[in-house]
């Protein structure tokens, strides 16, 4: 099979090789494309493995009504009033030990437990009630200078998924794949239907149902997933 794919000598077939000590498993190299992937051989277009596994909460976080402004404001003040709420995202997520692994026009994506960080569903949670009641203050400001409302909604889960890189060259960037981030992002939609503001899963809910006061359960129908999902809501805060 080595000689069949054209195997350079530097690769070895897993069932011929024997372990002598502690090494990284990434997928098979079959070609060209996919040795500038992984970076395994030659050299590398992208550092380190394809990937690892992860148990990490995901926080989704997205704009009530941004089609509705985007259209009413000039773009400059859009910019301006996103910059101002993901600017403090940014504060909330550090200050519960996360990180912001992506913003997607109007939303955020933060992630917490990347780096086995303590109590990483619990610091989701708070870092979303966080982001409901600075949605609330900011809202305020924005009422004054543009009689519009600012609102967000709110999904968590808590699950396994891959950590790596993903795309190529100089846009290459760290994110997490998996059904939990998809959950997640169901979740935030599903406040739409349920009239809530914040959603998190039933493993959020069973890690945390000491430490929140939650609201309301639901059996949702998520796009995507089959079956019903249990979902609890956590009440919107009051602005502090």
């Amino acid at each position: 099979m080595a000689t069949k794919l054209d195997f350079p000598d530097a690769v070895r077939l897993a069932c011929q090789a024997t372990m002598l000590g502690s090494a990284g498993v990434r997928r098979l190299v079959l070609d060209k494309t996919d040795e500038r992937l992984v970076s395994q051989l030659g050299t590398p277009t992208l550092s380190g493995p394809v990937g690892r596994e992860v148990s990490v909460a995901v926080l989704f976080i997205d704009v009530v009504g941004y089609t509705k402004m985007a259209a009413a404001l000039p773009p400059y003040d859009v910019l301006h009033l996103l910059n101002r709420f993901f600017s403090r995202m940014g504060d909330i997520v550090a200050e519960n030990a996360g990180v912001i692994d992506n913003y997607m026009g109007d939303a955020v994506l933060a992630l917490f437990g990347l780096h086995d960080e303590p109590d990483p569903v619990l610091s989701a949670v708070r870092s979303g009630l966080s982001a409901l009641d600075a949605a609330l203050n900011l809202s305020r400001h924005i009422e004054r200078a543009y009689r519009m409302s600012f609102q967000v909604r709110v999904g968590v889960d808590f699950g396994d998924a891959i950590f790596g890189l993903v795309g190529t060259g100089d846009s290459a960037r760290e994110t997490v794949i998996g059904d939990v981030v998809n959950v997640a992002s169901r979740l935030e939609s599903a406040n739409k239907d349920t009239g809530t503001d914040m959603l998190v899963s039933d493993a959020v809910y069973e890690l945390t149902a000491s430490d929140v006061a939650y609201g309301e359960r639901f059996e949702l129908d998520l796009r995507g997933k089959a079956g019903q999902v249990v979902a609890y809501e956590v009440p919107h805060p009051e602005s502090t």
